[in-house]
């Protein structure tokens, strides 16, 4: 068997999120020992539970081995989370991400925690937009963005690892309104092309009703 071991102190949690061997820590790769998975268990009644304590075990277990060898098979569910059409049950993420956070700080793992601090906003920055506009509930939207800019206040966006197009769908995400006059000219000019004024006037009366509601 070829396996080689690996630390779980925050170099070698930051050496597997680089890799990309924590897969968001999901833990359908992992073998976890019994006891450490009793100690530390599931949130019942969540999705991406997984997400939230897999890094609580790895840092429980110590050590890790790293093996090419296939010690069972995974079986895909095809009606699974990732498989379901887009719902507000998906915001269980947010929350694991936060667990995440919260863990990251208890320990001191700072370097972690902005790592997880990054992938939440741009992750809260797409799900408030599909919440705002493919579920209508721009209430829960506005609750996504109160979380992250308490998240924000605490870690200021330039201090974070964030490409330019990741920081500008947080900053979209924080003032819809303000992002929706930045899309203007183009939405307009596609518009006109495609309906010419007759619809780009009908487009204006439904935005001007809803804005109303």
């Amino acid at each position: 068997y070829s396996y080689h071991t690996m630390q779980m102190d925050e170099v070698g949690l930051q050496n597997m999120y680089k890799t990309g061997a924590h897969r968001y820590w999901v833990i359908w790769g992992k073998l976890i020992k019994k006891e450490i998975v009793e100690k530390i268990p599931f949130e019942v009644g969540r999705i991406y539970e997984d997400n939230a304590v897999a890094c609580r075990w790895l840092q429980e277990a110590k050590v890790i081995a790293n093996s090419e060898n296939r010690y069972y098979f995974y079986q895909m569910n095809p009606r699974g989370t990732t498989k379901k059409a887009f719902q507000l049950k998906h915001l269980d993420l947010l929350w694991a991400l936060e667990e995440q956070i919260n863990f990251y700080e208890s320990v001191g793992y700072q370097q972690m925690k902005r790592k997880i601090c990054a992938y939440y906003l741009t992750t809260a920055a797409w799900y408030s937009h599909r919440v705002r506009y493919e579920l209508k509930r721009p209430d829960r939207a506005g609750e996504i963005r109160r979380d992250m800019l308490r998240l924000l206040e605490e870690n200021p966006i330039n201090t974070l690892s964030l490409t330019d197009s990741e920081q500008k769908s947080i900053r979209d995400a924080l003032h819809p309104h303000i992002a929706q006059i930045r899309r203007l000219p183009k939405v307009c000019a596609s518009v006109l092309r495609s309906g010419g004024m007759k619809a780009l006037a009908e487009r204006v009366r439904r935005r001007l009703s809803r804005a109303k509601e």
